[in-house]
């Protein structure tokens, strides 16, 4: 099955996040990070501040999911805006140029779901 670490239970408020190339006033924590082994996909929370936002952008044979937790954002995807907000999963397919952005002066939080992980060629 691979190399994958023992399972492992990660504490987002024990982590620390970082603002990813793109990104403007964004703080993302890796909830799958490398070191799992985990190649199939990879789990992310994102939070987008007010004046923030994932800037349009392609992640070639990489598909995404937007799961909201909460805020309203305007997300864009090859160009249609969708409105999302909490409850809201917005399926992203792969080489789409998209991007994230709150709405309402309020921050944005949603788990991203990308497949195959960052870290795994395609």
């Amino acid at each position: 099955m691979g190399n994958y670490k023992k399972a492992t239970l990660y504490k987002m408020d024990e982590m620390e996040s970082v603002c990813p190339p793109k990104h403007i006033n964004t703080d993302t924590f890796t909830l799958t990070p490398e070191e799992t082994g985990v190649k199939r996909f990879v789990l992310f929370c994102s939070e987008i501040h007010p004046g923030g936002e994932a800037e349009a952008d392609v992640h070639p044979g990489r598909e995404h999911c937007y799961f909201m937790i909460s805020g309203t954002g305007e997300a864009t995807v090859d160009g249609e805006k969708f409105t999302v907000r909490p409850g809201n999963c917005l399926w992203i397919p792969p080489d789409a140029e998209h991007g994230i952005k709150p709405v309402g002066g309020q921050t944005i939080r949603f788990v991203v779901v990308t497949a195959p992980a960052p870290w795994v060629e395609v």
